[in-house]
């Protein structure tokens, strides 16, 4: 059957995103069948003693942590050993990091710009191929893993979240076509964004593209609202209260840490007054983990960290004091 394209034009974008998505459970669906069947007919050549008990093993493990990663049944956390990337070969950006996020752990990556942080964080999504070392994923290899496992498993707010040009529920239901008006209402609940809404139209207000009749503050809450509804093991947050209001900063971070409770969450932020209750801070330098260790640990070790630490709170008091 043709499906002709001047009528799929007419379709809000928003809700092409909610189809694509739709189909790409379908396929998903079907490549998990597809490798569960080759995992049987590899059981039956071992029956018949035409492959060895090895092949089977390492063959039975990243078959199976796949499928687990693609449910968002995840084995593990995330791990990182000698990650190397370059854009350039002569511009080397990560050298030899070596980072372990543990399930259900609370971790963040600080460090001046240019650092090598949101490379990291690009690498994790999926989105710069090409490096050298290991990346495991709930314990699958990185590159073991298609593009719909990994939003599966990995759900990233950034400083600039992409918003599609219609309602409000449109947007939302990107992070899951599933939900109801009651699980929509929730979220915005949760990201104080409710009361806004109600003096709109609801879950019906309208949203120029990219979101551009709300502010700053606005679109990073619907953001947030919407990777809620999404659901996944892992949470990344690269940078995302970064030029918006004190207030919903606030309220952002204060759902980043209601999510650590139950979630495995990564954050990166040139603020280090958010990264204070992380578990574990690493920090970087010139693509490289300069230091590690919890906020206490790290100030009292009067390294790196501590320096940009004190040179943040010594402009914070002056801001203060300026404001007095």
């Amino acid at each position: 059957m043709m499906i002709d394209k001047r009528l799929i034009r007419t379709v809000p974008d928003s809700k092409r995103y909610i189809m694509a998505n739709v189909a790409m459970q379908w396929c998903a669906l079907a490549a998990n069948i597809a490798m569960m069947a080759a995992f049987c007919r590899l059981l039956e050549r071992l029956y018949l003693g035409r492959c060895a008990t090895a092949d089977l093993a390492l063959t039975a493990v990243v078959a199976l942590a796949a499928v687990a990663v693609r449910f968002g049944c995840h084995l593990g956390g995330i791990r990182c050993k000698d990650l190397r990337f370059a854009y350039t070969p002569d511009r080397e950006v990560l050298r030899g990091v070596d980072i372990t996020m543990p399930r259900g752990s609370f971790v963040a990556l600080v460090g001046e710009s240019g650092c090598g942080k949101s490379t990291l964080a690009s690498i994790l999504m999926g989105r710069s191929r090409g490096y050298t070392g290991t990346v495991t994923v709930g314990g699958v290899p990185l590159d073991r893993l298609d593009g719909e496992s990994l939003m599966r498993f990995i759900t990233c707010v950034s400083h600039q979240s992409t918003l599609f040009k219609g309602t409000v529920r449109d947007n939302l239901l990107m992070g899951n076509p599933a939900a109801t008006d009651a699980d929509l209402w929730r979220v915005v609940e949760q990201v104080n964004l409710a009361g806004f809404l109600r003096g709109e139209q609801g879950l019906e207000t309208r949203l120029a593209s990219q979101a551009s009749n709300l502010s700053g503050g606005q679109r990073q809450r619907l953001a947030l609202a919407r990777a809620l509804l999404h659901d996944s093991p892992v949470y990344l947050f690269d940078e995302a209260t970064s030029n918006i209001d004190v207030e919903s900063e606030n309220e952002i971070m204060a759902e980043i840490h209601r999510l650590a409770q139950t979630k495995t969450v990564v954050l990166i932020s040139h603020r280090l007054a958010n990264v204070t209750g992380a578990g574990c801070i690493y920090v970087m330098q010139d693509g490289r983990v300069a230091e590690q260790g919890t906020h206490p640990e790290l100030v009292a070790r009067g390294g790196l960290y501590a320096k940009l630490w004190n040179a943040q709170q010594s402009l914070e008091n002056y801001r203060k004091e300026a404001l007095a």
